[in-house]
């Protein structure tokens, strides 16, 4: 697994940018590669955007969020920025449980 991911970021570095750089419209899988730097700087824009001050849309709730669909491989190609505009939507949602 180990050997993916270093296998997985190195393929990623060369893309033009300066390395890690981050951005809201860049796939979810380079999420996994950049520095937490870059995904704070990612994560407070975020928060302004998707958030629009929602008290319950803070850094950890983007950061939880964004971390955990980062690894999901069907959405791996999906922007960062829609991921968010879904993690904001879905905290909207009311699931009622069945009985």
């Amino acid at each position: 697994m180990l050997k993916a991911m270093i296998l997985f970021c190195a393929m990623h570095a060369g893309d033009g940018r300066p390395p890690n750089a981050l951005s809201l419209t860049d796939h979810l899988s380079k999420w996994r590669c950049a520095s937490e730097g870059e995904r704070d700087k990612v994560i407070g824009l975020l928060v302004t955007l998707a958030g629009r001050g929602r008290e319950d849309l803070n850094q950890q709730f983007f950061e939880n969020c964004i971390a955990n669909l980062a690894w999901a491989p069907n959405l791996s190609e999906r922007q960062i920025r829609d991921a968010a505009n879904g993690c904001a939507y879905m905290s909207t949602l009311v699931f009622a449980e069945s009985d």
